[in-house]
């Protein structure tokens, strides 16, 4: 889950690849499968560390390692167990107007679902 340079369309337009059999990859699961109420954190077994804009996540237990740029560290740095997805989505679409607010939710969901899918992060009951 790279994310490279923008394409001013929207938060991870073109810019987060997604896992092998993810979300969105051929042969994957399809559609997000994440609910815009869905609170989520960071997991205890992973070790975040900047560099330069980017951001390394390092999957502890798995000595995995990802790199973060642009709208892909915006959301992650929001991980926080207290933001729905939905909070992710209007914080997005905050950050880039005129983005289309469907591919928006789309791209947030699919990003999330990745994202625990991987085990970087996990659900979190809300505050």
């Amino acid at each position: 889950m790279t994310d490279g340079e923008g394409t001013g369309r929207g938060p991870g337009e073109g810019r987060v690849a997604p896992a092998a059999g993810g979300p969105g990859a051929p042969g994957g699961r399809g559609a997000p499968t994440v609910d815009g109420r869905l609170v989520v954190r960071v997991s205890p077994r992973v070790a975040v560390a900047r560099d330069g804009d980017a951001l390394v996540v390092a999957q502890l237990d798995r000595s995995a390692l990802r790199r973060l740029e642009g709208t892909a560290a915006e959301l992650w740095a929001r991980l926080d167990g207290v933001a729905a997805v939905d909070d992710l989505v209007d914080a997005s679409l905050a950050d880039h107007p005129g983005a289309d607010p469907a591919a928006v939710r789309e791209q947030v969901a699919a990003f999330v679902d990745q994202l625990l899918a991987e085990g970087l992060v996990e659900r979190a009951e809300r505050a």
